[in-house]
């Protein structure tokens, strides 16, 4: 039988994960929206333009990815702009006003694993984009 000595060591990677999502007017999301909490395994799924994509650019602008990879050009371009209202036939100065969001705000919540024994450590990550 071989060795203990001989064995490569065994090497252990503690990540922890991600509890839940919060956004504010980013991209496809208008107003404010929390997404979770989160099970050790979760899918999202939705219909075709649903939104799917913005959560895992969400996730990437919070933890400090360059904007180009984000599917925008400038980092204005990640607040949300609403639809126009669409309220039929009425003249133009009779419908609904949106106001256009000009700043757009993602956080996550995130729970460090922990060695046997110790409490697990929440920590909150946040970014704001403000368009002038």
């Amino acid at each position: 039988s071989p060795s203990p000595l001989s064995q490569p060591p065994t090497l252990f990677i503690s990540m922890g994960r991600l509890l839940s999502l919060e956004l504010e007017n980013f991209k496809s999301y208008g107003g404010r929206v929390t997404i979770g909490p989160f099970r050790s395994f979760t899918a999202v799924s939705d219909p075709f333009s649903g939104g799917k994509s913005n959560l895992t650019d969400a996730i990437s602008f919070v933890l400090g990815v360059k904007t180009a990879a984000l599917r925008g050009r400038e980092l204005k371009d990640l607040v949300h702009t609403p639809a126009d209202v669409d309220d039929g036939d009425a003249p133009a100065e009779e419908r609904p006003v949106r106001e256009r969001p000009t700043k757009a705000r993602v956080g996550i919540v995130y729970e460090e694993d922990a060695e046997e024994g110790e409490e697990r450590g929440v920590v909150r990550f946040e970014r704001v984009v403000t368009r002038a």
